[in-house]
């Protein structure tokens, strides 16, 4: 893990267990309070992915704290731009926020660089999903060591993710890079599609957010997670490391987080995150969000900023390889 990432997730941490309010009151009632229209979380992928299975555990608490429906809309497309492009360009001041991936720090695509996403104002982090290497079972290999060797060798595997440049692509490239290897990329419009297709055998392997659906499927062999610790999620907990089986420093999670249009009004960034941070806190929500395959984070605003910084720096690293 890199120095200014491992900085900036122990600031997610303090945050996260320092002085978190278990019922939030708004100093004054923000523009989220006084709209009657539904507040939209835009996402830029499909339903059945990790930002969704998120989204759904949050969306009806944070409508039951502000006391107005909040519901999900997909503009699913160009790996998520369509819905980035939403939210820059709304006139709104309460009434829509981005709940993005880890897609968003790969500025090396020319279209999330275009999108003017640095005109939206980072709100929270909500959460990180560990992923898990997968591979189709006909594969015929146990373990990640076995993987490799295969992976070295002809002919070439192929790897589905839920998009070229977001954080599903981002750790297989860098696992293949890490290790020598050589494999084909097959870009899907979501996570569900290539797991489908992966259950299928028409792709080789994949890294691929935790879920029921994966831990339970007999045509798919899980083989170890891409973050730097192993998960407790349940289901996962005895998956080994990348790190720690063939590619030390290795670390890589997707990551959701809300983002607003420039439009909100400091107040409402400001009544936003408290109200998320105060619901990452609860009990109930965490085990939803452990069913989820999800761990919650939580958190200022300006970590959640800090953390998106050292996201891009190091996506552009691994990209650039």
């Amino acid at each position: 893990m890199s120095p200014s990432r491992r900085n900036v997730l122990h600031l997610l941490a303090v945050g996260a267990l320092v002085g978190r309010p278990r019922l939030v009151v708004a100093q004054q009632p923000s523009a989220l309070m006084r709209s009657a229209q539904p507040l939209r979380l835009v996402q830029g992928f499909p339903p059945g992915g990790a930002v969704d299975r998120v989204a759904k555990v949050l969306a009806p608490e944070l409508a039951r704290e502000l006391g107005r429906p909040v519901i999900g809309e997909y503009l699913t497309g160009a790996n998520g731009i369509r819905a980035i492009r939403a939210v820059v360009d709304t006139t709104s001041d309460a009434d829509v926020v981005l709940f993005a991936t880890s897609a968003i720090a790969n500025r090396s695509d020319p279209t999330v660089a275009a999108s003017r996403i640095e005109t939206l104002k980072p709100v929270i982090m909500t959460s990180t999903t560990p992923m898990a290497l997968a591979v189709r079972a006909s594969l015929g290999v146990d373990d990640v060591r076995a993987f490799v060797r295969r992976l070295k060798s002809d002919p070439p595997l192929s790897y589905g993710s839920s998009g070229a440049g977001n954080g599903t692509h981002i750790a297989a490239a860098d696992l293949v890079n890490r290790v020598g290897g050589r494999a084909i990329h097959v870009p899907y419009q979501g996570s569900p599609q290539a797991l489908t297709d992966l259950a299928g055998g028409h792709i080789d392997f994949a890294t691929l957010g935790v879920s029921a659906a994966l831990a339970q499927l007999p045509s798919v062999r899980l083989l170890a997670v891409t973050t730097a610790q192993r998960t407790r999620l349940p289901g996962f907990e005895g998956l080994p490391t990348i790190a720690e089986t063939v590619a030390p420093g290795s670390d890589i999670s997707l990551w959701q987080a809300v983002l607003a249009p420039a439009t909100f009004s400091e107040a409402s960034c400001a009544d936003l995150q408290r109200r998320f941070d105060a619901i990452l806190g609860l009990e109930r929500v965490r085990v939803a969000l452990a069913i989820a395959g999800a761990e919650p984070v939580g958190g200022s605003s300006e970590s959640a900023a800090a953390l998106i910084r050292a996201e891009v720096e190091r996506f552009a690293a691994i990209v650039g390889k």
